[in-house]
């Protein structure tokens, strides 16, 4: 099986995060990693994100933009850091569906 980094930007998601992890530990995949990103935020997103690290680490770690940088930078600093074979980019606001995640995962696979 193969490992499975799923990136997360966070950009004032706070309100975010725990759906979004609750969503990528109900798959089910064994060998994962997910990557919060703490893109520049204004709200408390890193100091949820502080919490879902210590507690699920270390299948999860966070990294602290110094400020804004977009998606798309945000993406690159978790891709730079994740460890996976396969690298899954999605939406702190779980606008991307997770369902889709494990499709992925078996296509990666054949």
């Amino acid at each position: 099986m193969p490992k499975i980094s799923i990136i997360v930007p966070v950009f004032n998601g706070r309100a975010f995060i725990l759906d979004a992890l609750n969503s990528i530990l109900g798959q089910s995949f064994t060998d994962w990693e997910c990557v919060l990103i703490n893109d520049g935020s204004t709200d408390d997103s890193w100091a949820m994100i502080c919490q879902v690290v210590e507690k699920y680490q270390p299948e999860c770690v966070g990294l602290r933009l110094s400020r804004n940088f977009g998606q798309l930078g945000a993406i690159i600093a978790g891709t730079s850091r994740s460890s996976g074979d396969a690298v899954i980019n999605m939406s702190a606001d779980l606008q991307d569906p997770i369902s889709l995640i494990a499709e992925m995962v078996n296509r990666f696979k054949l």
